[in-house]
């Protein structure tokens, strides 16, 4: 599972890859998941997350980070994409939308100030309820908003698919119609070699266009006794104690 933030591509300036660019290269992830969030969550510099084989090895691994942080960059896209839409940064303020929850809020603080600090933007915060959260998302009715993603199922599609244009789960409202090709390329080849390899792509094209700013992978913190058997693990649900015992 990955946490990330949508922007809202349809608003100005977000609709400009470089403000999007900047801000999502202008936080530390590792400061965020050691100081903030403490539960060995993973900085996240893709969607898809660790653990889904690609028939090779670890797709995430695989793939490698597809972006990096770089403050002084950061500011140097901020200020050409401001300019490329009209506005200076005293005319930039935006809010982040999260849903009611202490990690989230946390979370939200932490890359507020960021923002604030690094960049010297106005952002503000703003909490509603889940499903106001949900609403508010599929009316477009935000300027940066949380978001995540658990899979559905061990497969890159179960992340990649989300950000297609007829996906129902494209918040962000970012269409590319080179992204869709090649997502109906692995969704249609019985290779999985060429699967596999439009996927990456596919990763590589959000990453660049940045319409989401991934945060952290989350982490599954669970402690078990040497005594108990018959627990299983999958990879994107929690332990399953379906079938479990206790040696006596």
């Amino acid at each position: 599972s990955t946490y990330y933030y949508y922007f809202n591509t349809t608003r100005k300036p977000f609709n400009n890859v470089k403000v999007r660019q900047a801000l999502s290269m202008s936080i530390n992830r590792d400061a965020l998941t050691k100081n903030v969030t403490k539960g060995g969550e993973v900085p996240a510099f893709s969607l898809t997350c660790p653990g889904i084989s690609d028939g090779n090895g670890d797709f995430q691994e695989n793939l490698g980070p597809l972006f990096s942080e770089n403050l002084e960059e950061a500011k140097k896209l901020l200020e050409e994409g401001l300019a490329e839409e009209g506005m200076t940064k005293d005319e930039f303020s935006f809010k982040i939308l999260y849903n009611t929850n202490d990690t989230h809020k946390k979370v939200a603080e932490a890359i507020q100030a960021m923002w604030i600090q690094n960049l010297e933007v106005k952002a503000e915060l703003e909490n509603a309820e889940f499903q106001v959260v949900l609403d508010r998302r599929k009316a477009g009715d935000f300027d940066v908003c949380r978001a995540g993603w658990i899979g559905d199922y061990s497969d890159p599609m179960t992340f990649v698919e989300l950000f297609t244009t007829y996906s129902e789960f494209n918040d962000c409202k970012w269409e590319s119609p080179e992204y869709d090709a090649l997502i109906k390329t692995a969704q249609e080849t019985m290779d999985n070699d060429v699967r596999m390899n439009a996927m990456k792509d596919a990763e590589k094209l959000l990453a660049a266009d940045m319409p989401i700013m991934p945060i952290y992978f989350y982490k599954k913190n669970w402690a078990i006794s040497g005594k108990v058997t018959g627990y299983f693990t999958p990879v994107n649900r929690y332990v399953l104690l379906y079938y479990a015992d206790i040696e006596q």
